[in-house]
């Protein structure tokens, strides 16, 4: 192979890079570890040798001579510090591909001077490596380790593979192994980013390692394995902050229930046909105070909360999302938290009189549907959490969770526990739980609701909905509404113990083993612990959040399951 034209100066940084870009990182390795088989010394002019140290790394003598030149001649120093050697070993970080991802025929080439970085790993060892960037001159696409910026659009993608460490900043990287058991003391021992950081600091005798670092390779990493996990590529327009891309994927998440694979131990438990639903309170994030009509499609949303549901601006003291607090600018109403009970109202009124000037009505049925969501009354009654004056936070979570403990659905809920929230909520559950049901099996499925008697009593439920058949009879012969065994001693209805007594399930289903239908409150002793470190969290980063944190204990309760049954198998043999 040809040898490499470098600078005068021997072992630069930029003759290492170099040579690691033209030889390739994986033939450095290999060339390494041949010249360690001979104990250091290998001569280039014995054949035999070569062809023996090269059968041992699976690479011709002719490959291996031409590698070990070039090498020796560039950056010698490459060749040091090999196996044995007390010496801090080199470590070189490629970019994802050695060629243009665009299609450009021109070879990639060295972008800037390699840059010193600190990889921490499990053991509490930190090792100095260095970051590659490469440039394709025909595209002016750059290729970074687990990035490259398309020349053309400018926006930054990952690659089709990810790589084996992971980015915290440009200087610093971890390994998979110490993110794993980042994550799992997030999930199973409740541990916040601080703690964590202070943890690993106190128990290997470091200082470098922050909060922020916890809290930045969190969020990055779990947004590349979102996106891997749904096959998006999405393109950043920055590299260092991709928070931009949450609003997308919590937009996709509410399309879709979160997975889950049956075996017979859940089963056996009555998932897949008993679900309990509940709202937990005591986490929630800040939003807007203002009021305003919420509508979709320009359908208003009649008896739905009246709160502006987007995040604050990120600004010192904000008050309103970015379109409320322009507006409130140009009105020169107080946009503060300091005058957070004044004005509003009149700000509500503004914002609902100029958006009525441009919304189109709904139809009728439509309008009259919604106008429907709000109950007779009923001598149960719940204590639904209604705020006293204008929330400045969201009232908190709606959950629906499988009677196995899988959770099936999370949304958020403002102002209260309303049922008109909790109505539209489990109607858009059950269209996607009972979509590909035959009708005739829908009474084969139960949901436990601890407030069903008041839910089930809103003239919105007791009529046909606005959708097509069969989904206009979804709420009134769409599963088998019961009220949960924890709460049912608190109703005083007749009805309450009759219509929804969860023994409708017992009777249905004789054979489980256990009809559990507080998996809900069950669920929520362990969501409630996060709750000091989702406080300060804004909207989209606390959903998305909860969001992985749901898929990684759904998938761990699977794993346990599946352990479970092939334990008991084992013992049956």
């Amino acid at each position: 192979m040809d040898i490499l034209s470098f600078n005068n100066i021997p072992d630069s940084d930029n003759n290492i890079a170099a040579c690691i870009l033209k030889c390739g990182f994986e033939n450095v390795q290999q060339v390494r570890r041949a010249l360690s088989a001979c104990n250091g010394v290998l001569d280039i002019h014995d054949h035999k040798a070569l062809e023996s140290v090269g059968n041992i790394i699976g690479m011709s003598a002719e490959r291996l001579r031409d590698l070990f030149i070039t090498i020796k001649y560039a950056a010698p120093s490459l060749l040091e510090n090999n196996l044995g050697d007390k010496k801090e070993p080199f470590q070189f970080m490629q970019p994802g591909t050695k060629s243009c991802l665009l299609g450009c025929p021109r070879n990639l080439e060295l972008h800037n001077q390699p840059a010193e970085c600190k990889i921490y790993d499990v053991d509490g060892s930190v090792t100095t490596a260095y970051r590659i960037t490469t440039r394709c001159r025909g595209c002016n696409s750059t290729y970074h380790y687990d990035m490259y910026k398309n020349g053309a659009s400018g926006r930054y993608h990952f690659y089709q593979q990810p790589q084996k460490l992971i980015r915290v900043s440009l200087q610093t990287f971890w390994t998979q192994k110490l993110y794993q058991l980042f994550v799992q003391n997030i999930l199973q021992c409740h541990a916040s980013y601080r703690g964590f950081s202070e943890t690993y600091n106190e128990a290997f005798g470091r200082n470098g390692f922050s909060r922020k670092h916890a809290s930045d390779v969190f969020i990055r990493q779990e947004i590349e394995l979102e996106l891997r996990r749904l096959q998006m590529d999405f393109g950043f327009s920055n590299q260092f902050d991709l928070e931009e891309v949450l609003p997308v994927l919590e937009a996709l998440r509410c399309e879709t229930l979160y997975p889950h694979t049956h075996n017979s131990l859940c089963q056996s438990k009555g998932c897949g046909v008993v679900w309990s639903a509940d709202a937990i309170w005591n986490i929630h994030f800040a939003i807007r105070a203002m009021v305003q009509d919420n509508t979709v499609d320009n359908i208003k949303l009649v008896n739905y909360p009246d709160v502006c549901t987007n995040e604050p601006l990120r600004k010192l003291g904000s008050l309103f999302c970015e379109q409320h607090d322009a507006l409130a600018t140009e009105r020169g109403l107080p946009n503060n938290k300091r005058f957070q009970d004044l004005h509003l109202q009149g700000v509500g009124v503004l914002i609902r009189s100029l958006k009525s000037n441009r919304m189109v009505l709904p139809t009728s049925s439509q309008n009259d549907f919604f106008e429907n969501c709000i109950d007779d009354g009923i001598p149960c009654q719940k204590n639904l959490g209604q705020p006293k004056k204008q929330p400045v936070r969201s009232r908190g979570y709606f959950a629906v969770v499988r009677a196995g403990g899988h959770i099936d659905l999370l949304s958020p809920i403002y102002k209260s526990e309303s049922v008109s929230q909790v109505f539209l909520i489990l109607l858009a559950w059950k269209y996607l739980t009972l979509k590909n049901v035959p009708k005739p099996d829908w009474p084969k499925y139960f949901l436990a609701y601890d407030n069903m008697c008041h839910l089930d009593k809103l003239k919105g439920a007791q009529q046909d909905l606005p959708l097509p058949e069969p989904y206009n009879k979804l709420w009134t012969e769409g599963m088998t509404k019961v009220i949960d065994r924890f709460h049912l001693g608190n109703h005083v209805g007749h009805e309450c113990k009759t219509t929804y007594n969860p023994q409708k399930i017992s009777d249905a289903y004789p054979n489980l083993s256990s009809t559990n239908t507080q998996s809900c409150e069950q669920t929520f002793s362990w969501l409630g612990r996060f709750r000091h470190a989702l406080f300060k969290m804004p909207k989209h980063r606390q959903i998305f959040f909860l969001h992985r944190l749901i898929l990684r204990r759904n998938a761990y309760l699977e794993n346990m399951e599946n352990v479970e049954l092939e334990l008991s198998d084992s013992e049956d043999e």
